[in-house]
């Protein structure tokens, strides 16, 4: 696995590559580790196109292979990670300003869900649950 350092690398890098490459109008890289910005529309665009286009990408690798606990202690068991087929989750968070703002996306057999919320993992995850569950219940359960 590649040193955090070859990590930020790649990452202030490929961000540029990215948002060229993949259209991501909404990410910008940022001069240090942890202040690229982006939306969830190019969170999920980015992952989509990586599981169409390469499946046995890195970065799904990555994901799939995502810790239960980050280098900084935060759990990792939040937010679009609680939905039921998820393969793989990418966290993010910020502590600079108020409010607090986290991030997930994750990505199964055919979909890719994103999130983003000011505040905690805890009300994320309830915000995620809500909103998608009902969406995917089997279509004869839906009045």
């Amino acid at each position: 696995m590649p040193s955090r350092t070859q990590l930020t690398l790649r990452t202030e890098v490929g961000t540029a590559w990215g948002t060229a490459e993949y259209g991501l109008g909404d990410t910008h890289a940022g001069a240090h580790w942890g202040y690229t910005t982006t939306s969830v529309a190019d969170l999920v665009e980015f992952i989509a196109a990586e599981q169409h286009t390469d499946p046995t990408s890195p970065i799904l690798d990555w994901m799939a292979g995502a810790g239960a606990v980050a280098d900084d202690g935060t759990e990792q068991n939040w937010g679009t990670a609680r939905l039921p087929g998820v393969q793989g989750t990418k966290w993010g968070w910020s502590d600079r300003g108020t409010p607090a703002a986290v991030a997930s996306v994750s990505f199964g057999p055919g979909f890719v869900v994103a999130a983003i919320t000011y505040g905690t993992p805890e009300p994320q995850t309830a915000d995620v649950t809500e909103a998608i569950t009902p969406l995917m219940l089997p279509r004869s359960r839906i009045h």
